[in-house]
């Protein structure tokens, strides 16, 4: 596992039985300052673990603000220290790991903007943050290309500063610089993987020994599931156990405070005309029997420990290492460049309105909560149109 696809201060360990387990401990220079947080086992899920690590990182930080209660912080009245008192907010701290992470890096990016005198914003005053800062820097973040980040980091601060002044509304001024930005909110459409995409994909992978990840694919195609819970959280628990032997769990794991939707799913049924089992997805059970049990997840992945290079530990998928695999594979497959794990997603949800399937039908297959959200990712295509083409005419020959 490479540091920079980990919480800071989180380090990993085989156990004799073979899983991974982590820790976090506080680094040196804070235990001789005396920092009274100790090491700290998270355990052998990864999810939880990374959960559990972004909370002692948090508690690190407000250490640092504060050492000692009530003590005025040296950064009083800046953008970093409005930052410290979002962070001790529960809104922010009920925040998933993957959403937390975002956000921090929305603050990191407006705080270490740097003026040309080469002042940081995060030391700036906040009564010295004007709406005309605030927009220079979000122009100059658009001129880079990073619309999208440029917009998600002017929401961030807005919030910020609107839950700060809540906490705080003797020392945070009242006009929030990031009220009322004229910010571009527009987004590229992903583009839908098409099914000869997928199967190329998914040979490639097999072919060049990762099979992990034709069965990541499928799984975003088939079961229609985010690649964060098939990469995350899809557990060998949730694969045929013996009280469910047909069915696999299905998880989806999208808001802000870490709610689950789990819900059992058939990978198998009687035909009702020649009363035959059916297995659903045959590609997907290919690939999942091609999978090495090596830890509580079904995707874990080898590598080398050390000099060692005989002994292989297995880790799960950081993000950062399967977005690159993914990318690796698809240019070995002949893909266009950006097809990736979203895209398999996207094309099995496009998948439901090629087939025809009722909105309640096909919401009942994603799971959206909002039938509204299908517009989203079921993607117009040309075998819709035809096919509402010819129910059209069809209609038309009856009234004749």
């Amino acid at each position: 596992m490479n540091a920079e696809d980990l919480p800071p201060f989180v380090t990993s360990k085989q156990l004799k039985s073979g899983k991974v387990s982590w820790y976090w401990s506080p680094p040196t220079r804070d235990r001789k300052a005396g920092c009274p947080l100790p090491a700290t086992p998270l355990g052998s899920d990864f999810a939880s673990a990374m959960e559990r690590a972004g909370k002692m990182n948090q508690a690190l930080q407000d250490w640092r603000q504060s050492r000692e209660p009530g003590a005025m912080p040296a950064n009083f009245g800046s953008f970093d220290w409005l930052c410290g008192i979002y962070r001790q907010d529960r809104r922010y701290r009920e925040l998933q790991a993957e959403t937390k992470q975002g956000y921090e890096t929305a603050l990191d990016r407006f705080g270490n903007y740097k003026l040309k005198n080469g002042q940081r914003l995060g030391s700036y005053p906040l009564d010295r943050l004007t709406p005309q800062t605030v927009d220079a820097v979000y122009d100059k973040l658009r001129s880079q290309g990073l619309t999208r980040q440029a917009a998600l980091c002017m929401d961030v601060c807005r919030k910020a500063w609107k839950i700060a002044r809540r906490r705080k509304p003797d020392d945070v001024p009242s006009l929030n610089p990031f009220e009322a930005m004229d910010i571009d909110r527009t987004r590229a459409e992903t583009v839908p993987a098409s099914h000869d995409q997928l199967v190329s994909f998914c040979e490639m992978a097999v072919e060049m020994g990762w099979p992990q990840m034709a069965f990541a694919a499928r799984a975003c195609w088939d079961l229609l599931q985010r690649p964060i819970d098939v990469f995350d959280r899809r557990t060998w628990a949730d694969w045929r156990p013996s009280n469910r032997p047909g069915e696999t769990l299905v998880t989806h794991n999208k808001n802000r405070r870490g709610e689950t939707r789990d819900e059992w799913t058939p990978l198998e049924g009687v035909d009702p005309q020649t009363g035959e089992t059916v297995v659903f997805y045959p590609e997907l059970e290919r690939f999942a029997s091609l999978l090495e049990v090596q830890g509580t997840l079904m995707l874990m992945r080898p590598r080398k420990r050390g000099r060692q290079t005989d002994i292989k530990v297995w880790d799960p998928f950081p993000k950062r290492f399967r977005e690159q695999l993914t990318a690796r594979i698809a240019k070995a497959a002949g893909l266009p460049a950006g097809i990736g794990m979203r895209n398999f997603r996207h094309g099995g949800l496009t998948e439901l309105g090629d087939a025809g399937l009722p909105d309640t039908w096909a919401q009942a297959l994603s799971r959206h909560k909002q039938r509204t959200t299908l517009d989203t990712y079921i993607h117009r295509t040309t075998a819709q149109k035809q096919a509402g083409t010819l129910m059209r005419i069809e209609h038309r020959r009856s009234k004749s």
